[in-house]
């Protein structure tokens, strides 16, 4: 399933293995990764592994995530998903690549699968966890409707420290 913003800027397309050979460069040694949890891959095999593993989710239909391309150049520029967390809810993240940031390309996506989340998965709410500080992401979520719902103290730990985390919701 190919989804696309109301925009048309972006397009969501399944991920596949190849995608690693565009975006490993626009993660790792990055300063991406500093604002998301995951740490990025270990290699560039490694990248495609999991991503093969994110599509076998994916088709398993226990994640849905997707390679975010702009429309424009056609080419990969980051990556956003839905997923159900462990306690029930069910959150989105992404992550854009530092070389087309500031174009509103982020807000495009957030768009097109909060619209995904609400209607085709009938979800009656959604979540995105931000870094406290992080107010570029925030901001794109808040864009998109989503509120400010709570700041959780030390939530994640990233590169050995404690991180405060804003809790964003969209509801349907």
């Amino acid at each position: 399933m190919t989804l696309e913003s109301t925009d048309g800027r972006v397009r969501l397309r399944p991920s596949t293995a190849e995608d690693a050979d565009v975006l490993y460069g626009d993660l790792v040694g990055t300063r991406v990764t500093d604002t998301i949890v995951w740490d990025g891959p270990e290699s560039l095999d490694a990248f495609r592994e999991g991503l093969r593993e994110r599509g076998r989710l994916a088709r398993a239909g226990e994640l849905h995530v997707f390679t975010v391309v702009e429309t424009r150049t056609n080419g990969p520029i980051g990556s956003i998903d839905v997923r159900r967390e462990q306690d029930g809810t069910w959150t989105t993240g992404l992550w854009i690549a530092e070389r087309v940031q500031g174009r509103g390309l982020g807000t495009a996506a957030v768009e097109a699968i909060t619209g995904y989340a609400l209607r085709q998965l009938g979800l009656d709410a959604i979540e995105a966890h931000v870094f406290v500080g992080n107010v570029s992401s925030r901001r794109v979520f808040e864009k998109n409707g989503y509120q400010l719902t709570e700041t959780r103290p030390e939530a994640v730990t990233k590169h050995g420290r404690n991180v405060d985390e804003w809790v964003l919701i969209r509801r349907a």
